[in-house]
């Protein structure tokens, strides 16, 4: 019975182990493919498709810039066009400097 539980708390700790190797081998890749900022700058862009929709006019229009200018994208400063956009580019954005044409 001993035995059992050792090879069960084991294989457990094994499991967990794989499970941290794998998402730091994830990690490595997109930082080598998307760049050291990846993360950053895709919330930036989902702040600021948020922002699209502000009470403020200059809110939005600095949104928008701000957009143009991050994705390389020109889409009207309208929110449902960027988040259709974003639902279908943000797995493979890369900053537009990055991707050189845009994302």
């Amino acid at each position: 019975m001993a035995f059992l539980f050792f090879y069960f708390a084991s294989l457990t700790w094994e499991k967990y182990r794989l499970r941290e190797m794998t998402g730091d081998l994830l990690e490595a890749f997109n930082l080598m493919v998307f760049g050291k900022d990846y993360r950053q700058h895709r919330q930036a862009v989902a702040i600021l498709i948020d922002s699209l929709g502000s009470d403020k006019e200059t809110v939005r229009s600095a949104a928008h810039r701000s957009l143009v200018q991050l994705t390389g994208q020109v889409f009207p400063p309208e929110p449902a066009v960027w988040r259709k956009w974003w639902e279908l580019n943000e797995r493979s954005f890369k900053k537009k400097e990055e991707a050189g044409t845009g994302a």
